[in-house]
């Protein structure tokens, strides 16, 4: 038979593992709290970056178009000195 100091023993045991296993509970909230907050400032982050992507996409997509204007220039201008040299041939 059990007696009374061993009945509270296992109470005290008792006792004490419910605060390890409470403070062990507390600690996962926290440590997932804190995650979750951690999770809102990548989301934010991720949002800065896309927005960033797309203002490169459109920077690039007008570098491109006065890429393709100044080669459009620079086919003029030798069409037209191929032309002067065609009708007018320089004399010597």
């Amino acid at each position: 038979m059990a007696t009374e100091t061993d009945t509270q023993l296992l109470e005290q045991i008792a006792q004490r593992l419910d605060r390890i296993e409470n403070e062990k509970l507390d600690r996962i909230v926290n440590r997932l709290e804190s995650l979750e907050v951690e999770q809102r400032g990548q989301g934010e982050k991720l949002e800065a970056i896309n927005q960033r992507i797309a203002s490169l996409e459109g920077n690039a997509t007008r570098q491109e178009n006065r890429l393709w204007g100044f080669v459009l220039l620079c086919f003029s201008l030798l069409i037209g000195f191929l032309t002067k040299l065609l009708f007018f041939p320089p004399s010597a």
